[in-house]
Parts: C-alpha cells; sequence; structure tokens
C-alpha cells in the first residue's frame, strides 16, 4: 500500500514530474484508450498486442519445461552424462543472457521467432538447474525403494522419481516462467514490430506515460496470473508428492 500511495502522490504533488511517472489513477484511466482498436499509435489496440506476447511466450515456456526437466533428468539420474555435462550447463547459464540477443536477432529477425528463441533461451536453465537437483534427490531417496518394490523403469520414474522431483520441479516451473515472461517482453521493447513490449515503448518514445504505465500494470497483472495458475496447479496436481 505505500507503494500505491507514493506512485499516486508523487507525481501529482509536482515531486517527480508527470512526463517520467504518471499517477496510479492516470495510468488505470488509460485503460480505455487502450483497448480502443481505433488507437493511433497502436493499431488496433491492445487486444491484439496481448495475443502476439502470450503466444510468443507460451511457445517459449512450454518449450523450455520439456527440455528443460529432460536436460535435468538426464543430468540427475545418469552419474556418466552429469559428471560430462552438467558444469557445462552452470558456465552457459552464467552468461548474461542478453548479451546473446543481437546473435539471435540476427538468425531470426525482427519477427516473433526471435522472441520465442530468447524466451526459450533464458527459460531452461532454470528449469534445467532445478530439474537436475530435483531427480538426483528423488534417486537418492527413492532408488533402491524402487527396486525393493520390483517397479519397472517407467514405474519408478511416475510413481516414485517423478512425484519426489516435483517440488524442485515447479521451482523450476515459477523461475522458467519469470524468466520467460522477462526475456520476451524485453526482446519486445529492444526490437519488435508488435507485443506488449513494443507497446510499452510505442508509448515512451511518444512520451505517452499513462498508457505507457497502463501497458505495466497489465503486464504485471498478466504475470502474476501466470504465477498463481501454476501455484494452484502446483497444490492440485502434486500434493501427494509432499
Amino acid at each position: 500500500m505505500f507503494i500505491v500511495a507514493l506512485w499516486q502522490l508523487l507525481p501529482t504533488t509536482g515531486i517527480i514530474s508527470k512526463f517520467a511517472l504518471s499517477s496510479l489513477t492516470s495510468s488505470i484511466a488509460s485503460f480505455p484508450a487502450l483497448f480502443n482498436p481505433n488507437n493511433f499509435l497502436i493499431p488496433g489496440g491492445i487486444v491484439p498486442q496481448i495475443e502476439i506476447t502470450l503466444t510468443e511466450v507460451a511457445i517459449a515456456f512450454s518449450l523450455a519445461v520439456l527440455i528443460g526437466i529432460t536436460i535435468g533428468f538426464l543430468l540427475g539420474y545418469f552419474e556418466l552424462v552429469q559428471s560430462a555435462f552438467e558444469p557445462l550447463l552452470y558456465i552457459v547459464y552464467a552468461i548474461p543472457g542478453i548479451v546473446l540477443y543481437p546473435i539471435i536477432y540476427l538468425f531470426f529477425t525482427i519477427g516473433e521467432p526471435s522472441k520465442i528463441v530468447f524466451g526459450l533461451l533464458l527459460g531452461i536453465f532454470p528449469m534445467a538447474t532445478n530439474s537436475v537437483s530435483g531427480f538426483r534427490e528423488a534417486k537418492r531417496r527413492y532408488n533402491k525403494l524402487g527396486y525393493a518394490m520390483g517397479a519397472n523403469p517407467l514405474q519408478s520414474f511416475t510413481k516414485l522419481l517423478l512425484p519426489g522431483a516435483a517440488p524442485f520441479l515447479m521451482s523450476g516451473v515459477r523461475l522458467s516462467l519469470a524468466h520467460v515472461m522477462l526475456a520476451v517482453i524485453g526482446a519486445e521493447i529492444i526490437a519488435s514490430k508488435g507485443g506488449l513490449g513494443w507497446t510499452i515503448w510505442t508509448y515512451a518514445s511518444n512520451f505517452q506515460t499513462p498508457p505507457m504505465y497502463g501497458t505495466i500494470i497489465l503486464v504485471i497483472g498478466i504475470t502474476l496470473a501466470f504465477l498463481v495458475t501454476v501455484t494452484l496447479i502446483e497444490k492440485r496436481a502434486f500434493s501427494y508428492a509432499s
């Protein structure tokens, strides 16, 4: 509440220029203009831009989770693979992802594929590193139990390893989602023809501060909705793993 109060008071009292920070009420009041299909700065309004960003995020996030869990299982379960490739995983993870975007941009140009690839790249690593920890811990705890009960490899994976690694996997999912959102929105701001990041930059470059902050509020709302959804799925689907 303190931050919200400051957001409202600082620009209205003139402590901070309204060109730098619009008040909360002004930002919210810009919503009708944001959704107006006849918006002169954002053709079609913000709905098509939301669709672009959500499509990019959905594809990048799905691939990041799938590939990240696969890498995590291979490195966390098989000691030979772990010894050979785990150091490489953390070395690459330490590279600031933003420095790779110009290379991705040159290969995939300004369209949606470059945003998807960049989001995938930044989303894989938190998913993979958490999956490595999860499967390694689950193997340590439950592998001998599976052998003792006569479980075949598929049963051991679905009944023991996957539930045992679930808390780590869900942490990876949350972190991966945050990284993908950051990557996609950031890439849209840097170079794009559409999306919420492009919308933010378009308003900022035209000194339209209230709709710029209104778009930022929408991005925050969408991100929170995603994270709440993931948390609910975790509680429902993996409650038995605790």
